[in-house]
């Protein structure tokens, strides 16, 4: 176990440095992943790690393809590094531990276990929050591996879209990472409006705000952007024309009543957005970008991570405008996302 828990604490040396080094941090998230399937004996090519969990609110992603998400890199950095900071900042200023509770741990609480490197269970306690079996079998596996049974206040195999949280007025942090670009199809949604509304005001939401917004895209200036030996450049392949959803606490709190009074399917209000009657002269498509705001200014940046990879709604014809308004909508159910009505 001392040896496991010097290779997380390196770990955690990558993930929470703040200058980016690309190698030294896929190398990092390669033995983190390596390390934790070598705790937990997990054989990726094993059918039964796919299976994913459906439930009235979305899917929730088996345990092989949480295991997968360690290796977007830029996702793990940035989730693992605002977590960091939080707990950070919230310990130097509480006289108890900071509670955190993480809704969809996976098999491994990825972006948690490094804090026990530099945290103690004096300092940090856990609400850990899984809906499959499988993965909080193994997450109990990988916390007795690193006898970190202590920092766990409450372990819970619960649907985190309905769980009602024992002595709320505690929390510190709430955390989840249960998206796919675009909000579609997995929980993040139904479990920020079934928790947060749970929590006392100063309870910090990470991300703090994930926005969905349309974009007008020039294909060849994204071409450019992509192969440029630059990559820190601020993008300038597209048009921002709007926001079609947003998931924050503010907007929670304003809506929270009545869109959890309409039960698992909830149907969020329409956003109708003009398209500028040139766009299809200057862009080949319109699509739905992904904003990715953390906690303060750590945010998850356009196309880094499959969480913000541009998702396209509809190609552009440059011989006629062929698109006036778009028309969106989002809901919650078992397929979540948004449904939109394209109108010439």
């Amino acid at each position: 176990m001392k040896n496991s828990l010097k290779i997380l604490g390196e770990i955690a040396d990558s993930l929470y440095n703040p200058e980016l080094h690309y190698q030294e941090l896929f190398n990092g998230c390669q033995t983190y992943k390596s390390l934790l399937l070598e705790i937990t004996a997990i054989k990726l090519e094993e059918e039964q790690h796919r299976n994913d969990i459906y439930t009235d609110a979305g899917r929730a992603v088996g345990t092989e393809w949480a295991i997968r998400c360690v290796e977007d890199i830029m996702r793990t950095r940035a989730y693992s590094s605002a977590v960091y900071q939080a707990v950070k900042e919230l310990n130097d200023t509480l006289d108890r531990p900071v509670r955190l509770i993480y809704a969809g741990t996976g098999p491994f609480a990825t972006l948690v276990l490094p804090l026990i490197t530099r945290f103690s269970p004096e300092e940090l306690q856990l609400d850990l929050l899984e809906i499959n079996p499988e993965s909080a079998a193994h997450l109990k596996q990988v916390l007795k591996h690193f006898e970190a049974e202590a920092y766990v206040r409450e372990f819970a195999v619960t649907d985190a879209t309905t769980y009602q949280i024992a002595e709320p007025e505690g929390v510190d942090i709430l955390l989840s990472e249960t998206m796919q670009a675009g909000l579609a199809q997995e929980h993040q949604v139904a479990i920020c409006y079934n928790l947060l509304p749970q929590l006392p005001e100063h309870t910090v939401l990470i991300p703090e705000e994930i926005t969905l917004k349309l974009y007008a895209v020039n294909q060849d200036k994204q071409h450019q952007h992509k192969l440029s030996l630059n990559p820190e450049a601020e993008p300038n392949f597209y048009t921002d024309l709007g926001t079609l959803f947003t998931l924050d606490r503010p907007t929670v709190m304003q809506q929270y009543k009545k869109i959890n009074a309409q039960g698992a399917e909830a149907e969020f209000e329409a956003v109708d957005i003009e398209i500028p009657k040139d766009t299809h002269r200057k862009h080949q498509q319109l699509s739905i970008a992904t904003q990715i705001f953390l906690y303060k200014d750590i945010e998850l940046k356009l196309e880094e991570s499959g969480l913000t990879a541009l998702r396209i709604l509809q190609p552009l014809n440059p011989m006629m405008r062929t698109v006036k308004n778009v028309r969106s909508r989002y809901y919650t159910g078992e397929a979540p996302g948004l449904d939109f009505e394209l109108n010439v």
